[in-house]
């Protein structure tokens, strides 16, 4: 004790200093280390190899779609953000971000997963629609799904292999419209039901109810989507059982006023 009464200002002085360099060192050096695994990470996940992309399988695809879903993927791997190479970075890929993108860019996917594959894989499974019909605007074409989307360009059809459905109207966007299409999704199951065979339907130009169902017997049959289409096939079938001439001298058979099947 007696000793520190008698430390002098300079002693203490030159203490505090020490002590102050001493703290400013180790600063310094955290802050180099610091810095130091900074850029050692950087490096690491930015230009080293370790977390590079190089294999990239696609799953649940016909081939001829996907070559064009690869082609989107490659695009997505040659990324940059100001400058620096983050596409095709693992760690960094937005695997649910571009899952949403894929399905916007392709409307043939229904849905789409992918995995990363560590450290340098990503796996995509790929889950397309299946095409329900032809859905024709004019001589505008395409593949349809049972939800109504339109999935991808396609020939128009006169058999009975795919059906096929000819949208006279004028309209302006092309998409399917939903009131018709849950309307002959209706009919098409009751007709079957009766072993009516269906070729086309036509939605001429200028209605907003009416549809006209092409068949194999011959003979048109015309539907109002404002009736009550099954009770509607129903009393076709009705019809059906009590008129069984195999050539019925009549152009066509009209179903559009509910319990009721009107001939020409």
């Amino acid at each position: 004790m007696a000793l520190k009464q008698f430390q002098s200002p300079k002693y203490r002085d030159g203490l505090a200093k020490k002590r102050q360099r001493r703290f400013l060192a180790r600063i310094i050096v955290i802050v180099i280390a610091g810095l130091t695994g900074i850029i050692a990470l950087g490096w690491a996940v930015f230009f080293s190899s370790w977390f590079t992309i190089r294999d990239v399988s696609a799953n649940g695809l016909l081939d001829s779609r996907k070559g064009q879903v690869l082609e989107i993927v490659q695009q997505q791997l040659g990324h940059r953000w100001l400058g620096l190479p983050i596409g095709n970075n693992i760690i960094l890929f937005p695997s649910s971000r571009f899952e949403s993108s894929l399905q916007a860019f392709f409307p043939f996917i229904q849905s789409v997963n992918i995995n990363k594959v560590f450290f340098h894989g990503l796996m995509i499974d790929v889950i397309e629609r299946q095409p329900e019909g032809i859905w024709c605007f004019s001589d505008d074409c395409s593949y349809y799904d049972h939800n109504g989307i339109l999935i991808a360009p396609a020939p128009r059809s006169s058999g009975f292999l795919m059906l096929t459905v000819n949208d006279m109207r004028q309209n302006l966007v092309r998409i399917v419209d939903l009131k018709f299409l849950t309307a002959i999704q209706t009919i098409l199951s009751g007709l079957d039901s009766q072993g009516i065979k269906v070729k086309s339907i036509t939605i001429p130009a200028g209605t907003f109810t009416e549809f006209d169902v092409a068949t194999a017997n011959g003979y048109p049959i015309k539907f109002s989507i404002d009736s009550d289409l099954a009770g509607q096939v129903h009393a076709l079938e009705i019809y059906r059982k009590q008129h069984t001439d195999p050539n019925p001298p009549y152009q066509y058979l009209d179903l559009r006023f509910d319990g009721r099947v009107y001939y020409k």
